[in-house]
């Protein structure tokens, strides 16, 4: 697991460093192209946790209520700006992007809701934050470029990067703790061997 997390956090730096090469037209789609991939190695690291995620039938249908709100939301802001984007592969980008991050923000969702320990909530704390990020991200680049945006939005993407780093650091070491508990499984009293003399 750990390099699916060196993976995600090698492709999200990336992903920052063809943004801030504003000047080229390729590196907006490489930047998109990398936060995506890094998004959807979050979902597959996600895929893992939902086999031990047992919800109440009420929150079951909650969760699905909210889901299909948030995909028709998607869907209509999709309708309302695919004419407004100059080439596919941009419009592309954005919606498997947008359509990961509604991907990550529900099973996060789900996984908190049904153990709300302190990882689950720092792993929705980190999807909130990238999804404001990239949603901030969105409104500079398509509609208005004002630095009070701009700044909020790389607050919001700091936030997400060092609570991520918290998440990964808090993961490896709850591991190495059930390794070690493996490692060293004390003996149990009906498997001790008497020594007569």
């Amino acid at each position: 697991m750990a390099n699916i997390f060196s993976l995600i956090f090698m492709l999200y730096f990336l992903g920052i460093i063809f943004n801030a090469m504003d000047h080229l037209s390729l590196s907006s789609d490489v930047s998109e192209s990398c936060f995506t991939g890094a998004y959807l190695l979050m979902v597959f690291v996600l895929l893992g946790k939902l086999k031990y995620v047992k919800l109440e039938r009420f929150v079951s249908w909650y969760l699905a209520v909210v889901f299909f709100i948030s995909t028709y939301l998607l869907y209509l802001i999709f309708i309302g700006l695919k004419d407004s984007f100059q080439d596919n592969i941009t419009l592309t980008l954005m919606v498997s992007k947008g359509v990961a991050l509604l991907v990550i923000a529900f099973f996060a969702f789900a996984i908190y809701l049904s153990k709300e320990t302190a990882q689950s909530i720092i792993f929705l704390m980190v999807v909130c934050c990238f999804v404001f990020s990239d949603v901030l991200s969105f409104i500079t680049t398509s509609y208005i470029h004002f630095w009070l945006f701009e700044g909020v939005q790389k607050i919001f993407q700091s936030i997400g990067l060092v609570l991520s780093c918290i998440y990964v650091f808090n993961y490896q070491e709850i591991a190495t703790r059930v390794e070690r508990r493996k490692a060293f499984k004390p003996i149990s009293r009906t498997n001790q061997v008497s020594v007569q003399s």
